[in-house]
């Protein structure tokens, strides 16, 4: 538990580094369902810039989720990713918020 909390920590903090240079990596889309429920679409690249060679892929994704719900100041009581799709050359993430 603590040295994924660590991974969590770490990441989140490299993230914050080099969050300007993965915005061409990304795209961050929040919405409103019709019931109401605040969700959000989140695209990345498989392949991560070549100064992160060795970094987990879905780690490094998740830091950067959690970095743009933050800027968006979204998903304040938390969320639940549910659903992940690789589709060509992205990973597409669908999330909801608490």
């Amino acid at each position: 538990m603590i040295k994924k909390f660590t991974l969590v920590i770490l990441t989140a903090v490299l993230v914050g580094c080099v969050s300007n240079a993965m915005k061409e990596y990304t795209v961050f889309n929040p919405y409103v369902t019709k019931d109401g429920k605040q969700s959000f679409t989140f695209v990345a690249h498989k392949e991560l810039p070549s100064y992160l060679d060795g970094f987990d892929r879905q780690a490094y994704h998740e830091g950067a989720i959690g970095n743009e719900l933050g800027a968006w100041k979204y998903c304040l009581d938390g969320y639940e990713i549910t659903d992940v799709k690789e589709v060509e050359n992205s990973v597409i993430y669908t999330g909801v918020c608490n």
